[in-house]
């Protein structure tokens, strides 16, 4: 079927001009970038310029009414190219057929990849920078350490031992050194541990301290002379350590 011609004009006096397949949808102005709803039927009136028709109007007149007239089907500019780049329906007058869907897909493909590498980037320099500052700082030489605690000869449940260094074979400022920790299972058995990443405990003298707490009161089940003022001193070897406790409790007053 040989498509219509619909001739209509924009509220800003823009006249334009476009197929009928095209009625009832929405077309932008050339001239303002308003949208406008294509009329069933012709709104402009066609105007037909001829010598007889308007006398006083020489052929010169004509050729240029005519080239005025044939600027209108030019090739679609570069604003007009960019949209039909991305999806967008081009019409006579360069217009673009507006919907939803050709929206979000131009949304889509201009600004989606470009969000996506900035949110890699942020991710990659976050990933390498947590790398650095975890890598920076060594554990000093550890020794494994492992045994078992009991208290008046019966393995002491959730009890927390900690090793407290004293001195250091390889590094002068033993401020800088922190106590290895572990916990006794339901055999006494316990792990020490120097980080969440390092099993042991610093190379060297270490203070002992034990100590248990009851659930219901909180009370410390422990003898002071084992976690306050500890006197249990255990020297750490590189290697393999095994620390046995057994403890007791205070005499009855």
């Amino acid at each position: 079927m040989r498509k219509m011609t619909i001739r209509f004009a924009c509220r800003c006096g823009k006249k334009m001009k476009t197929s009928d397949d095209k009625i009832g949808k929405k077309v932008l102005c050339p001239s303002c970038g308003s949208p406008v709803v294509v009329p069933d039927s012709n709104t402009v009136a066609v105007e037909t310029l001829t010598p007889s028709a308007a006398p006083g109007i020489g052929a010169s007149d004509i050729a240029s009414d005519l080239l005025r007239s044939t600027a209108t089907d030019s090739p679609p500019t570069k604003k007009t190219g960019r949209r039909k780049q991305f999806g967008f329906d081009e019409g006579t007058e360069g217009e673009s057929v507006v919907s939803t869907y050709e929206t979000i897909r131009y949304f889509s493909v201009s600004f989606v990849p470009a969000v996506l590498v900035s949110i890699g980037v942020v991710l990659a320099a976050y990933w390498v920078s947590s790398a650095l500052i975890g890598g920076a700082e060594k554990p000093p030489d550890l020794g494994y350490v492992s045994g078992t605690i009991r208290l008046d000869d019966k393995p002491l449940i959730g009890a927390t031992v900690s090793f407290e260094p004293r001195t250091s074979r390889d590094r002068e400022d033993i401020h800088r050194l922190a106590p290895a920790e572990g916990r006794t299972d339901e055999n006494g058995t316990y792990v020490l541990h120097y980080t969440r990443d390092y099993d042991g405990a610093p190379v060297g003298k270490n203070v002992v301290k034990i100590s248990a707490h009851a659930r219901a009161t909180g009370r410390q089940l422990i003898p002071h002379r084992y976690n306050g003022e500890s006197t249990l001193i255990r020297d750490v070897e590189s290697g393999s350590n095994t620390f046995d406790f057994d403890l007791r409790s205070d005499p009855p007053e």
